[in-house]
């Protein structure tokens, strides 16, 4: 049960294995950067609403998002709707520690997080919501699938020729172009030139280039049994797999 009293404090009861929060929290952390000058993209941001427990994390340029819902690895049930940001640094070494099944989350006067179980007891200093950006999650025009073993081996085999050098910042990342149901993705460094070529089932033609750093940590967020449901345009990608959204802007 997760409950939110919205006065001096307030409780989240979470029943939910340990292993498997701690390996969402791992993917979602995967997009914060410890250097980030605002203190709040330092944190994962945790939403209770609709339901849901929405835990979300970003550097401004790779957003992640994922989503527990009840279902047998837990037994989530919220009562009432609040959130609060916590550092991912130290809540992900409390979680990897805890050696429990149940986890409880108090927030005391709205920024004091205690989070403890039958095993122990941590107390850190959390941040307001409000403090978090207003991460805008819309899904893009372009719409292909592509299994996750496909996007291991494009990435695998073309992000290696892209410059490391920000120069020209669009040899730094993988093209994707989309003509007639195909799909040529390539890497450059303007001296070697690397390509795979994958065919497609949809029609959309498109042309957009995505960081190969992030492509990197897409596919370290994937395994070869998920199917990945990409959105793109010329401003923003998202692979989209299970209840997890990773956004590149």
């Amino acid at each position: 049960m997760i409950e939110n009293i919205f006065m001096t404090s307030y409780l989240l009861f979470l029943e939910l294995l340990v292993s498997f929060l701690h390996y969402l929290l791992s993917i979602v952390s995967r997009a914060i950067s410890v250097f980030s000058p605002l203190p709040a993209l330092s944190g994962i941001c945790i939403d209770l609403k609709d339901g849901s427990m929405i835990l979300t994390g970003s550097d401004s340029n790779i957003s992640i998002r994922t989503v527990i819902v009840p279902g047998e690895l837990n037994n989530l049930d919220i009562e009432e709707e609040g959130s609060i940001i916590i550092d991912s640094k130290y809540l992900l070494e409390i979680v990897r520690k805890l050696d429990c099944k149940n986890i409880e989350i108090e927030v005391i006067d709205y920024s004091l997080v205690r989070i403890s179980s039958d095993n122990g007891q941590f107390n850190l200093n959390g941040i307001r919501s409000n403090e978090y950006p207003d991460i805008d999650f819309t899904q893009p025009n372009h719409h292909f699938v592509l299994k996750a073993t496909d996007l291991k081996s494009i990435v695998s085999q073309t992000a290696f020729a892209c410059s490391d050098k920000d120069q020209r910042p669009v040899l730094t990342g993988v093209n994707f172009n989309s003509q007639s149901n195909m799909l040529y993705c390539s890497g450059t460094d303007s001296y070697r030139l690397a390509r795979k070529t994958i065919e497609l089932n949809s029609s959309q033609d498109f042309n957009i280039t995505i960081p190969s750093k992030s492509l990197t940590e897409v596919v370290r967020s994937i395994s070869d049994e998920d199917t990945i449901d990409i959105y793109a345009d010329f401003k923003k990608a998202q692979f989209v797999f299970d209840k997890t959204i990773i956004q590149l802007v």
